[in-house]
């Protein structure tokens, strides 16, 4: 199933111990304890890295009958606001909305894009 190669995306990304958990339907959250300072960007970068991999390796698995993808907001945050949980996932959806937003902005324009190219190529086959 589509939220089952999820799952399989997101144990590929996170290390043991990090905590991975289902929230709800295809709802995950992946909580990764970071490094200190400037580490903590080379950490994120990375785990980013590891679930792109691993989502294209998923796509191409499932093939192209399935349109699987997954969206995702990051947030770092410290050990003082883990205790308000709720509004971590709340800042962390909003950052995930914002993302699905822009990839939508981008899946659009290029499908406008070929379409011009499509017209444009047409129109020179008729002269």
């Amino acid at each position: 199933t589509l939220v089952g190669a999820a799952a399989e995306a997101l144990r590929l990304t996170f290390r043991e111990e990090d905590v991975l958990a289902r929230i709800g339907g295809d709802e995950f959250v992946g909580l990764a304890v970071l490094g200190r300072g400037h580490d903590e960007q080379l950490d994120r970068e990375a785990i980013t890295a590891r679930l792109q991999a691993a989502v294209a390796t998923k796509h191409a698995e499932l093939g192209e009958d399935y349109c699987f993808s997954l969206s995702f907001g990051d947030l770092v945050t410290d050990w003082d606001e883990l205790g308000r949980i709720d509004e971590l996932l709340a800042r962390s959806d909003q950052l995930m909305y914002e993302a699905k937003r822009a990839h939508r902005r981008a899946h659009r324009q290029t499908i406008e894009r070929r379409r011009r190219q499509q017209v444009a190529g047409e129109a020179r086959g008729r002269l």
